[in-house]
């Protein structure tokens, strides 16, 4: 199952609170809240398989990076058009909004850090995928090539370690492409911010901006890392149950 939430996220967060910010509020409706599903709904049966996995993995991350690449797309060009036409100057403001400004900042910054500690434990956890995969792959294919032209020559169980290879370099290199990305909307979040801060939007746009983004990307960051935490899961299982635990 494909996520089907970018065409709302996009028109909820870039299109429409852009337009707030000329305007005086957003709604956000109720339908689109349910569009969002859980991505690729798989049995243990199918996990069994290492070839399935490694298409699934290459599907999801392909799905959520385009998704997540979408909106920050939008959301970077909302704030050039904002950026341009904002004067420089920062005018006062009242002493409540600029204590609501200051929460939402925080929180931007709060939940930017959370994806930088999953980008660390990507990290740790890949390197050590790798290290795994590579043991296995050097104990049974002696040395032959991971390509179509030596299949023939190759045993199960090297087919297996190769399968996995494979498997680890999709999960750490799409995983640090989304991850990325999310940092990137958080940062983008934070520069609207200072578009708020100049004065050059009305008061209250980031605050719209943080509940449209709890409201949609939350729940979408959250499937997400259900997902990576099933990933996790079934990758260290196979590399004990082969003899090289990560």
């Amino acid at each position: 199952m494909i996520f089907t939430t970018v065409r709302n996220l996009i028109t909820a967060i870039a299109l429409v609170g852009f337009a707030w910010a000329a305007q005086s509020q957003i709604n956000v409706t109720e339908n689109s809240k349910k569009t969002t599903k859980e991505p690729l709904s798989i049995t243990g049966n199918e996990l069994s398989d290492p070839v399935f996995f490694r298409d699934m993995l290459s599907q999801s991350l392909g799905e959520l990076t385009r998704n997540e690449s979408a909106v920050l797309l939008e959301l970077r060009k909302g704030y050039e058009r904002l950026s341009k036409s904002c004067s420089r100057a920062t005018p006062s403001k009242p002493p409540i909004e600029d204590a609501a400004l200051s929460r939402n900042i925080l929180a931007f910054e709060q939940a930017r850090a959370v994806i930088s500690a999953r980008q660390d434990a990507l990290v740790r956890s890949g390197s050590a995928y790798e290290l795994a995969a590579n043991r296995l792959e050097a104990q049974y294919c002696l040395g032959l090539p991971s390509n179509l032209l030596f299949d023939a020559l190759k045993s199960p169980n090297c087919k297996q370690a190769q399968n996995l290879q494979s498997i680890v370099k999709i999960y750490r290199t799409g995983l640090s492409q989304y991850y990325q990305l999310q940092s990137d909307r958080y940062r983008t979040y934070l520069d609207l911010a200072t578009i708020e801060q100049q004065g050059c939007v009305r008061s209250g746009f980031t605050s719209r901006l943080l509940l449209t983004n709890d409201g949609y990307m939350k729940e979408s960051e959250e499937q997400s890392q259900r997902m990576v935490n099933r990933w996790d899961s079934e990758l260290n299982r196979w590399l004990r149950s082969a003899g090289v635990p990560p």
